[in-house]
């Protein structure tokens, strides 16, 4: 884990830059209103994590949180400083999301194939640093070979692993859409 430079520095929500290794997409808005008035009521009682760059504070954890203190118009949030490199951002931001277990089948496999691809971290490797069985990694990085519109498909009606990888051994996408169909029309 890199080391805190500085304890917490108060920082304006507006001026944080978002975090390029941000790996989930959907943001409930519902979710962030209710945090909203939360942070309204009880202020942010939890920082964010933030890096200093040369274009400014660049997020790294904490998405939820500054997206509602953003609706709130906070002047100030709290924020831890790190010094961290580019692939210790990546790999806390998706520790965090994971450890969240609300990422959808495939935001997770994006994360992980991520961090392979573009930091250079063997298979084994991203295994350990995301504190994750094996086996699970790899069915989830290998539903990245399904078609844009299946895996679209598997996030939208979010379907299990285990209904997901029987997809995978079928090369017609339309008969993956159909098994799709049946296991939401089945509620399997």
């Amino acid at each position: 884990m890199p080391k805190i430079y500085q304890k917490i520095k108060m920082l304006k929500p507006c001026e944080i830059l978002p975090n390029p290794y941000q790996v989930r997409r959907n943001f409930e808005k519902g979710e962030i209103e209710k945090l909203c008035s939360s942070i309204k009521e009880m202020g942010l009682l939890s920082p964010i994590i933030v890096r200093r760059t040369s274009l400014g504070y660049e997020l790294i954890s904490g998405q939820r949180r500054l997206r509602a203190a953003r609706l709130a118009k906070m002047e100030q949030i709290p924020a831890f400083v790190i010094r961290a490199g580019d692939t210790e951002c990546a790999r806390i931001s998706m520790v965090e999301n994971v450890q969240r277990k609300n990422l959808s089948l495939c935001e997770e496999a994006e994360g992980y194939y991520n961090l392979m691809s573009y930091h250079g971290i063997k298979r084994e490797k991203a295994v350990q640093m995301m504190y994750t069985d094996r086996i699970e990694f790899n069915e989830k990085v290998r539903l990245l070979g399904l078609p844009e519109k299946v895996r679209y498909k598997i996030e939208e009606n979010n379907l299990s692993l285990k209904t997901a990888k029987e997809l995978l051994g079928l090369r017609d996408e339309e008969k993956q859409l159909e098994i799709i169909e049946k296991a939401v029309k089945e509620e399997l």
